[in-house]
């Protein structure tokens, strides 16, 4: 710092930025880098421990100084993958929102001879688990419609059967319609 110790944009510099830049330039000197470029500023963020906040006091010192704009952007590169890293809560491992059953009933309702056959085919291990996740959805879904129209939920009874058949195809023609109208159709 002693060589810029007269420069007229030390005045004008925040008390941040000069700490930003004594640090860097005390890592350069340190390291022997005479013309950083955006390794050397990754290797400072990372070796330091920087902040995004002390990247972005280093880029304004810099600008203040009259670096040139390809370097204040290799800065501003290097601030945004320590932001982001430094802000990146991960990829939930769970749902991220809840869902509320509305055209289907939970395994729970389902007719207990169902229930036992649905667990002895999941512990004989014959099927695939989303194949068992699909009969359960489409057996919650039978009883839901079949109680909805008034019928047993028996998979014998041809009138339960049309009733989920009539509801699978209404919802297959309200999903496509509203697909429609987002396309302007």
């Amino acid at each position: 710092m002693t060589a810029l110790r007269d420069h007229p944009a030390l005045d004008a510099m925040t008390e941040g930025e000069l700490c930003a830049l004594d640090a860097f330039m005390g890592f350069c000197t340190e390291h022997g880098v005479g013309d950083p470029g955006e390794a050397d500023i990754r290797a400072f963020a990372r070796l330091r421990a920087q902040a995004p906040k002390a990247l972005q006091d280093l880029r304004g010192a810099l600008r203040h100084l009259g670096l040139g704009k390809d370097f204040l952007i290799e800065i501003a590169a290097v601030q945004a993958a320590v932001d982001h890293q430094a802000n990146f809560k991960g990829i939930p491992k769970g749902r991220t929102r809840n869902y509320t059953r509305t055209v289907s009933v939970p395994v729970e309702d389902l007719p207990m001879d169902w229930r036992q056959t649905l667990r002895r085919l999941e512990v004989e291990g014959e099927y695939a688990p989303d194949i068992l996740g699909r009969m359960r959805a489409r057996l919650g879904m039978f009883v839901w419609s079949a109680r909805r129209a008034g019928h047993p939920a028996n998979l014998a009874n041809t009138d339960a059967l049309r009733a989920l058949y009539a509801d699978m195809r209404a919802r297959s023609i309200t999903r496509q319609q509203e697909q429609a109208k987002k396309k302007g159709l």
